[in-house]
Order: structure tokens, then C-alpha cells, then sequence
């Protein structure tokens, strides 16, 4: 919170915090050029190590997160159902490709390479098919995260 500007129990006056929905800026005035990297520092953090205090993480689990998606054995129903949740705004078609093709195939054309990288895992949950899957994973919403439609959302 200190990071945003908010620094818990010291408002910058008697009335509190400003409100987000105030003219001129609405809602995008906490979007800036201190706060945005902040922002995205925040989001690598939580899904590459995690804070940790006390003796207590707390991390984003990518592939814990992918189980709960309806099909995330298939490369285009993982990305859309992630966008459904995260993005207000769908990306487009084009983008999609970009990201499922790049970040999800590492460069290969056929979806069916994630799919059986997702099949393996599932069927044989062993430490190099859960690296597998989960660097994919970390790489494709940590990618989703610093786009600028996620901090519009």
C-alpha cells in the first residue's frame, strides 16, 4: 500500500484518501508513471517468488489456478477463460495467437503441443512435467499481467 501511495492508517488529510471517481481523471487516477511500475513489480513478485512474513508465503499458483479453468488442457479455452477473469476488455483475435504461439507453444504452430504438455501432467504429475507446464504458466500470466488492458480492468 505504501508502494500506491496509501500508506494504512496516515490519509494525507481528515477527509481520507481521494476518491478514485473525482474529475479530472476518474478512475485512472491511480494509473501513472510511478504507480504502474509499482504495479507490475507487484504482480512478477507474486507470481515468480511470492511475499513471504512470519513464516507465512504468499504466492500466485499458476498451475493450481489453470485447474480451475473449464478446459485448460486447450491453449485458445486457457487464455480466453483467463481474459474472461482478469480483463475487462478482450484482447484481440490477433493478440491471442501472438500469446498462445509465442508463450504457450514456445514457438510452435500446433496447439497440440500444449495440450499433450497439459495431458502429461495431469496423468503423471512428476516434477519435470509440473516445471513443464508451470514455466509456461508463470510466463503467460505474468505477460497477461503487465499488459495494459489488465491495470484498465
Amino acid at each position: 500500500m505504501v508502494n500506491m501511495g496509501q500508506n494504512l492508517h496516515d490519509p494525507p488529510n481528515v477527509s481520507g484518501m481521494p476518491a478514485f471517481y473525482q474529475e479530472p481523471s476518474f478512475h485512472e487516477i491511480w494509473i501513472n508513471s510511478d504507480s504502474l511500475p509499482k504495479r507490475n513489480q507487484f504482480t512478477d513478485t507474486m507470481i515468480n517468488t511470492g511475499y513471504a512474513r512470519n513464516g507465512f508465503r504468499v504466492q500466485f499458483n499458476c498451475v493450481t489456478f489453470a485447474q480451475t479453468l473449464p478446459n485448460p488442457g486447450n491453449p485458445n479455452d486457457l487464455i480466453d477463460d483467463a481474459l474472461k477473469i482478469f480483463f475487462r476488455n478482450d484482447l484481440s483475435a490477433q493478440s491471442k495467437q501472438q500469446i498462445k504461439t509465442q508463450i504457450l507453444l514456445t514457438g510452435q504452430q500446433w496447439d497440440y503441443y500444449w495440450t499433450n504438455a497439459w495431458a502429461a501432467y495431469v496423468s503423471n504429475p512428476t516434477t519435470a512435467n509440473f516445471n513443464t507446464v508451470n514455466t509456461r504458466l508463470k510466463s503467460l500470466f505474468q505477460y497477461l499481467f503487465n499488459l495494459s488492458e489488465y491495470q484498465l480492468a
